[in-house]
């Protein structure tokens, strides 16, 4: 994009426009600006879709693997099957064996089309004529994608996930099975062109594999099943009207600043109430599980225990005073002595210590239940269950 910094004015009178005041050409040209400025903002939607049945055919599925065998090099094949009746030994199209390291193993390339159905591919020697001794399946898979590839900041998926997998180490007669989840994914960028990819899940295991003939043949296997949801990324720009909101927003609410005087100003000159909530100290791990709450306001008669700072790994004591003034706690056994002799407890930040033991009252109690409650819808927010999707599928 090219911008051309003359003055309005000056545009208006090589233009011929004469007659308009030069007032007006300043406040559109601060408009358009405005407007740019607004357009580079964009934003991506995330919607899931609900498809009746998976048809068709998927394309560009994308292997790219390395053998370290050199008795596999010529003998290596890709084999697919699905349930619509497929059955592929030593599929050739779309694919290279490119020999490495003077012959001691190669790698494997191919690109082809699967149906939208559950089925495998996997890498074996079962097209081979005469089956090697001591077969080594050892590998690393440095790009495994379905779909085509989206080249796009803002998404971020498991496009690959199965890139860098690494079982150089593993048993080299070992079979390996890898179970992907594919979900359907499109994006549609601003101009309204979509692409069509695929993310994935992947679980795996590894066992030595027996023939009939008592034979140890391993393979490689990826078995694939299609999810029925879609997952849709949709980029839209934002509008002026929401851009302009949100600057003034931010500009004119008081307890929204970049200044850090006003933010410490702010925070040491805090109510009561809002220092209760700030001096909040995180539950230990047994009362997390017991409360399902990470953290609570700490009070007096709380027992805690400090795990930072000097005081680090002291037993554990009694909250005796909570200063909320100079945003403190103190706690019993956790003393200095005064250069006249006297000893004076010492002040720790709340941030400082773990919660052990909380002193319940009936007002606590209903501060974990609501805590608790509020933590959970949090949980499932966004969460789809087997029986919500099958009631979305009828």
């Amino acid at each position: 994009m090219h911008w051309d910094f003359r003055c309005p004015s000056r545009m208006a009178e090589e233009c011929g426009l004469r007659s308009i005041s030069p007032g007006f050409y300043s406040k559109l040209w601060c408009f358009l600006a405005v407007r740019a400025l607004c357009l580079s903002f964009s934003k991506c939607r995330v919607e899931l879709i609900i498809l009746s049945s998976p048809q068709g055919c998927l394309d560009g599925v994308f292997l790219h693997k390395r053998h370290l065998e050199e008795s596999l090099a010529h003998m290596v094949g890709l084999d697919i099957q699905d349930e619509m009746g497929r059955h592929e030994v030593g599929h050739i199209d779309n694919s290279m064996k490119i020999p490495l390291n003077n012959g001691a193993g190669c790698r494997f390339e191919g690109q082809f089309s699967i149906n939208k159905v559950p089925g495998n591919f996997h890498v074996s020697t079962h097209s081979a004529t005469a089956q090697p001794q001591n077969p080594d399946m050892t590998h690393i898979i440095h790009k495994l994608s379905f779909g085509d590839t989206l080249q796009v900041q803002n998404v971020h998926g498991a496009f690959n996930a199965l890139g860098g997998a690494d079982r150089l180490t593993s048993n080299p007669l070992a079979s390996h099975d890898y179970i992907l989840k594919i979900v359907p994914t499109v994006y549609e960028d601003k101009s309204g062109k979509q692409q069509y990819s695929y993310q994935y899940t992947v679980a795996n295991k590894e066992y030595v594999a027996y023939s009939h003939t008592g034979r140890i043949i391993p393979a490689i296997w990826f078995r694939y099943d299609l999810s029925p949801i879609t997952v849709k990324y949709t980029e839209r720009r934002q509008p002026l009207y929401r851009f302009i909101t949100t600057r003034v927003t931010m500009k004119f609410n008081p307890f929204v600043t970049s200044d850090r005087s006003k933010n410490r100003k702010r925070h040491f000159n805090a109510p009561s109430h809002v220092r209760r909530k700030i001096m909040s100290s995180p539950l230990s791990k047994e009362l997390r599980q017991k409360y399902n709450v990470r953290s609570m306001p700490i009070r007096k008669d709380d027992e805690v225990q400090v795990v930072r700072g000097h005081y680090k790994g002291q037993q554990i004591g009694k909250v005796v005073q909570v200063y909320r003034k100079k945003y403190v706690i103190y706690i019993e056994r956790v003393q200095r002595e005064k250069a006249n002799g006297t000893t004076v407890h010492v002040g720790i930040h709340p941030s400082k210590v773990v919660i052990t033991r909380l002193k319940l009252d009936k007002d606590r109690k209903k501060i974990l239940e609501r805590k608790a409650k509020s933590r959970q819808v949090g949980k499932e927010k966004g969460k789809y269950k087997e029986e919500l999707i099958e009631k979305m599928q009828e």
